[in-house]
């Protein structure tokens, strides 16, 4: 309903014929934006969405994987959607091979230490479709959540 509502908001050329006061566009932008950010807070994604990552590959977050892998077993991510899981794929501060499958890759980005001044890292687990250290191949998101460290079992990809 509330996404319904700022899509109907935004692309409506007349949102208040017959209703009143004019709204400008420039207002209605505003209120989308904020519908928007406060719909992806509670869990909702539009539609897939898709990165490069640090290697210029297509990484795709898909509608699903958001509702049911992510937010619904790590629902703290949700605050991370805006800025850092982009800058997780796109510009990690470090990668690593996935400990158990060979075509998945984990990026981390660090992120400032809690209360107690432990490091955390944001964790960006991403499945390629081939051969992962090849830059033709693209890749999904299976999983992302923090993360308090990284395990002894996985060896680093990158840098």
């Amino acid at each position: 309903m509330l996404v319904r509502f700022a899509l109907q908001l935004l692309f409506d050329p007349e949102p208040n014929e017959g209703r009143g006061r004019e709204c400008p566009l420039s207002r209605r932008r505003i209120i989308v934006a904020t519908s928007l950010r406060y719909a992806q807070r509670i869990g909702l994604l539009l539609s897939n969405l898709t990165f490069l990552d640090y290697r210029l590959r297509t990484v795709t977050l898909s509608e699903q994987s958001w509702h049911v892998k992510i937010v619904g077993k790590h629902p703290r991510v949700i605050d991370h959607l805006d800025g850092n899981i982009p800058r997780a794929v796109q510009s990690p501060s470090f990668v690593n091979h996935d400990k158990s499958f060979e075509n998945r890759r984990c990026h981390y980005l660090e992120l400032p230490r809690n209360i107690k001044g432990k490091q955390r890292f944001l964790k960006v687990v991403i499945e390629y479709n081939g051969d992962a250290t090849r830059a033709d191949v693209q890749g999904k998101i299976i999983s992302i959540y923090i993360a308090s460290g990284v395990p002894m079992q996985e060896t680093r990809a990158w840098p």
